[in-house]
């Protein structure tokens, strides 16, 4: 798809440079050069400014991931450790050592 809208935007410049070729008889070199170098022009800034857009809307879908992953570890750890609380207070040593055993895992 991406090779379709190159070709578009070739056929685009190739026109725009044939149409300013009629017009100008006298300079036709700097008029065809000044036409498609503007128009190239706006064709890069449009493709980076398209760039920019899709890493900010990338940079959101990660950051969104992100605090979905940290809220869902919350509540799953927090269940846990409420149902370690309500076992007894003696075994929340041991929870906090799973914890630390899976993080060191994770890190790993």
């Amino acid at each position: 798809m991406s090779e379709e809208k190159t070709n578009q935007n070739l056929d685009k410049v190739d026109t725009k440079v044939n149409v300013d070729t009629s017009n100008s008889s006298n300079n036709k070199n700097t008029s065809n050069s000044t036409s498609a170098s503007f128009t190239n022009t706006n064709e890069s800034t449009q493709r980076t400014q398209d760039k920019a857009k899709k890493s900010k809307t990338r940079m959101y879908i990660v950051l969104l991931f992100v605090l979905l992953v940290a809220i869902i570890g919350y509540v799953i750890y927090r269940g846990e450790y409420l149902e370690i609380l309500e076992i007894g207070e003696e075994y929340i040593s041991i929870f906090w050592q799973n914890v630390n055993y899976t993080a060191i895992t994770f890190g790993i």
